[in-house]
């Protein structure tokens, strides 16, 4: 059984910061990185990546992402690497 990388898009609503969504990332256990990431304006986005299992369904990361994580307006899932 291998590891996957899978990338999280985290779009912020009005009134909150890409910093703030980054500080609530820590109690999700599957996100292992994130960083913030400018689009357009000085409107920022933060990446999330989340190893998962190989055979693991990344909707679940994503939705668990939705319950914890409070102030986003878009979450989408990104690309995806096999890790090992």
């Amino acid at each position: 059984m291998g590891k996957a990388m899978v990338v999280y898009k985290i779009y912020p609503e009005d009134g909150t910061s890409a910093k703030e969504i980054m500080d609530q990332l820590d109690q999700i256990k599957d996100i292992k990185s994130a960083k913030k990431e400018p689009v357009a304006f000085g409107l920022e986005i933060v990446k999330a990546g989340a190893l998962i299992d190989r055979d693991d369904n990344p909707d679940r990361v994503q939705k668990e992402l939705e319950e914890k994580i409070k102030g986003y307006r878009n979450i989408e899932q990104g690309e995806a690497t096999l890790i090992s």
